[in-house]
């Protein structure tokens, strides 16, 4: 029986710890002198199309595009949780000409699970803006027999170790909502990562 969690219970994230981020602490002097931006610009995503975090990214593109004139184009760089982008942000020319719209898994998770990263989240970052809420939530197959979630807690605990819940990867949030869930409420049930991108089947 399969428990998927896509998005897991109702707790709202910021995407930064979801904020749009500015590849480096220091923007270039000659873009804070020249009207900017006088070329297109590239927002950086740590997620495959269709992800949250990419939809946000493929509505402000264009808006940004549109108030400041210039072309704002969303590039994926999926994988190891995002900090094949955030990474990639951290190194590109601090000019202002590289945005990376991170979330909680770039910003926060990744430097607690991930030792040896490439980025330091405080130092190679500066919070340009605040972009959207998430709200979470917890889904089940319909042949599974609860309607909430104190009744898949009760089914869980009926059944230990039976059940089995998807998220997009190790390190997720959703991963870890998951978990915190098995551990509140006292149950045991299989995490099953899910390989999330272009290549999937």
């Amino acid at each position: 029986m399969n428990l998927h969690f896509s998005c897991i219970h109702r707790i709202r994230l910021h995407l930064a710890t979801a904020l749009m981020m500015l590849a480096s602490v220091t923007v270039a002097q000659q873009a804070l002198a020249q009207q900017y931006p006088t070329r297109p610009v590239r927002l950086l995503v740590g997620v495959a199309p269709g992800g949250v975090t990419d939809l946000a990214a493929r509505i402000i593109a264009p808006k940004l595009g549109q108030a400041l004139g210039q072309i704002f184009f969303v590039e994926n760089r999926p994988g190891a949780s995002g900090a094949i982008a955030a990474t990639a942000a951290a190194k590109a020319a601090p000019d202002g000409y590289t945005l990376f719209l991170g979330n909680v898994a770039d910003m926060a998770v990744n430097p607690v699970l991930q030792p040896g990263l490439a980025y330091d989240t405080l130092k190679d970052f500066a919070a340009v803006a605040p972009v959207s809420n998430t709200a979470l939530t917890v889904v089940v197959n319909p042949s599974v027999p609860v309607h909430d979630l104190r009744g898949l807690v009760a089914l869980a605990k009926a059944q230990p170790e039976k059940l089995s819940f998807a998220t997009a990867g190790n390190g997720t949030v959703n991963q870890l909502v998951g978990e915190w869930i098995k551990h509140d409420a006292g149950i045991q049930m299989t995490h099953v990562p899910f390989q999330v991108g272009l290549d999937r089947p």
